[in-house]
């Protein structure tokens, strides 16, 4: 008679319940706490007087909603999947407890199912039973919105089924108790670290380029894509508008992903060893994957950390390569050779396949290095095309924001054209770098192309007199283009400035007799009649933000600060202020009081003679430039 083959065995699942009963203890009472517990709270202390009933209501939501980011967090889930994972697996670290368990007459299916799910119901049972009781809490305080909940349970389990089964994975590569956990770090963030050595080594070799800390493909990034997609998002503006929750959309492909990680790791599992308790590596032919992965990862780590510390000028040389060179070739190595040792867990690794593969690490790291410091697939020449372009952030001697075709036709004219300046720039810094002779102006370009991609590059362009005044000439090219009304107004009052409304709060400093600035307050009226100047100053074609040249700038530029409070329209790019982390612009909410410190200089004659008039600037309000007030400090023990 043909027996019964089972997937389930409900001793083993007892023993797992009933031994690592705090994990499931532990997170049944932090869901628990974070939805029915905290709704309920909520919800008893909020008080709706003076409210209508719409109000009421959408407070309420408001207030149901105010645990469900901490339930929801990418932390919380991801450190219990792991810690599931572990426990119910944890046989697998010891060769006594791997061979009773596997002496047992239970097939291996059998055990990978029960422990399998033994783990997941951990995390999956809370979250059902907080979601049952989070429903009475909110039918019984009147709120009918269940499809937050319902949203909600999709996501945390959605998020727990791929993160389990991650860590599952990760548990079938090793016999090590600590290795598992570190492998799930790593495979989570094996993407951003491969993508952040891509972009240093680019910035230190290709000409112009800029890293930044945009991660193209998040999503392959799980950990971080969870912790910065997934929460309650409250919409902005006016108005009882109810708030969101995202991170559905992504979550059929992480389950997916779950999938394949689960049933990968049973395959791992039918045909692991049990000679293998704890090893660091069950797998003989990844062994050699991370020996050479894990090298490499190492040395570009290490390379780009020790030039970033102590070579940062070198970039600006030119004279990266040879530092890079020699922190990869001897971080490589050793780094080569210990994760060897890690893996074999002994110090004797040293043989002739092992060094000869050494050998080949080292020729592959100066090929590669090689043709980034030659340029040889000319990447700091593969600019985007001026059609493709949709808006261009430049930041030189201030900020700019280009959309005309033409003018970006120019901007990426005026870019090549340092580029083929490169050897001349670097050849600058190599002779002057450090000295108080260098002069030198750094220039940033971030281009967003129509279909929103980002592209940042950033020069430093050397502002000698020689490279000012020299005929068609870099800096003078960029400064033609600066000098330019359109710009100096956007800069100042956005690229909507004709629609900007004037607000109170606008002010005038000025330094009294011991050098401390104070301010004169100026009504809304007064403003308005000094913006009008000020446009009459730029349109002049006099005024300069910043002349280039250190004497020329601090004797023609004013200390003193004019302060305009103004609303622009909703939409319109925030340049002086705004900018933020990303190299990009904040963006106004139509609502919102802005201000704008207008840099005056000797060319603001309309303003500077609208100020006298209106009484701002007089025999004790002065103004100060520069040179003036830097001299005062040199000859004075202001402090």
């Amino acid at each position: 008679m043909r027996s019964k083959i089972s997937f389930f065995n409900r001793t083993i699942f007892r023993k797992n319940i009933t031994h690592f009963w705090p994990i499931w203890v532990l997170y049944s009472i932090l869901c628990i706490w974070s939805m029915p517990i905290y709704s309920y709270f909520n919800l008893r202390n909020y008080n709706g007087a003076g409210l209508t009933a719409t109000e009421q209501s959408y407070m309420k939501v408001i207030n149901a909603l105010d645990g469900f980011d901490l339930s929801m967090s990418a932390w919380v889930i991801f450190i219990f999947s792991i810690s599931s994972a572990v426990a119910v697996f944890s046989y697998l670290y010891t060769s006594r407890s791997v061979n009773m368990i596997h002496a047992l007459p239970v097939r291996r299916e059998e055990l990978f199912v029960t422990n399998y799910l033994s783990g997941i119901l951990f995390m999956l049972v809370p979250q059902l039973v907080s979601f049952l009781i989070t429903v009475f809490i909110w039918f019984g305080n009147g709120i009918n919105h269940l499809e937050y909940l319902l949203q909600w349970l999709g996501i945390v389990t959605g998020e727990t089924f791929f993160a389990y089964s991650l860590g599952v994975f990760c548990v079938m590569l090793t016999g090590n108790i600590v290795a598992a956990p570190a492998y799930f770090v790593l495979i989570n963030y094996m993407y951003k670290g491969i993508w952040s050595i891509w972009n240093m080594v680019r910035q230190a070799l290709i000409y112009g380029f800029t890293g930044n800390n945009e991660v193209y493909g998040l999503g392959l990034v799980p950990f971080e894509y969870f912790r910065e997609k997934v929460g309650v998002v409250y919409p902005e503006g006016a108005g009882l508008k109810l708030p969101t929750i995202e991170g559905m959309s992504c979550l059929k492909w992480y389950v997916l992903a779950g999938v394949i990680f689960a049933v990968v790791a049973l395959i791992i599992y039918r045909k692991r060893q049990m000679e293998c308790a704890g090893d660091m590596i069950v797998i003989s032919w990844i062994k050699p994957v991370v020996r050479w992965f894990g090298a490499i990862l190492c040395a570009g780590l290490t390379g780009e950390l020790v030039q970033t510390t102590f070579f940062t000028e070198k970039v600006l040389m030119g004279k990266a390569f040879p530092v890079l060179l020699g922190c990869w070739i001897v971080v490589g190595v050793l780094s080569f050779f210990g994760i060897e040792m890690i893996i074999e867990k002994q110090f004797k690794i040293f043989n002739k396949g092992l060094v000869a593969q050494s050998g080949i690490l080292v020729v592959l790291m100066i090929l590669f290095l090689g043709s980034l410091e030659t340029d040889v697939f000319q990447l700091e020449k593969q600019l985007p095309k001026a059609e493709d372009v949709a808006e261009v952030y430049v930041q030189g001697s201030y900020q700019r924001y280009i959309t005309e075709p033409e003018k970006i036709k120019e901007n990426i004219k005026l870019q090549k054209n340092i580029i083929a300046s490169k050897d001349e720039y670097q050849q600058y810094f190599r002779k002057y770098y450090g000295k108080n002779e260098c002069n030198y102006l750094m220039v940033d370009m971030t281009y967003i192309t129509k279909k929103g991609k980002k592209q940042t590059w950033s020069y430093n362009l050397p502002i000698d007199d020689y490279y000012v005044k020299e005929k068609g000439s870099v800096v003078k090219e960029l400064q033609e283009q600066e000098a330019n009304y359109e710009d100096y107004m956007t800069y100042y009052f956005t690229e909507q400035y004709g629609n900007i409304e004037l607000q109170s709060g606008s002010c005038f400093d000025w330094v009294d007799d011991e050098c401390n600035f104070q301010s004169i307050d100026i009504s809304t009226e007064d403003a308005q009649e000094l913006l009008e100047a000020f446009k009459q100053d730029v349109a002049s074609g006099a005024y300069c933000i910043y002349p280039y040249g250190e004497k020329e700038r601090v004797k023609n530029t004013y200390v003193n600060t004019l302060t305009i409070c103004y609303t622009p329209p909703k939409g319109a790019h925030l340049l002086q202020y705004g900018m933020d982390a990303t190299t990009t612009w904040d963006i106004a909410d139509g609502r919102s009081v802005e201000y704008t410190g207008i840099i005056l200089t000797k060319a603001c004659k309309n303003t500077i003679a609208q100020l006298e008039k209106m009484g701002y600037v007089d025999e004790k309000h002065k103004l100060m430039t520069e040179e003036v007030f830097e001299s005062i400090f040199d000859s004075e023990d202001i402090y």
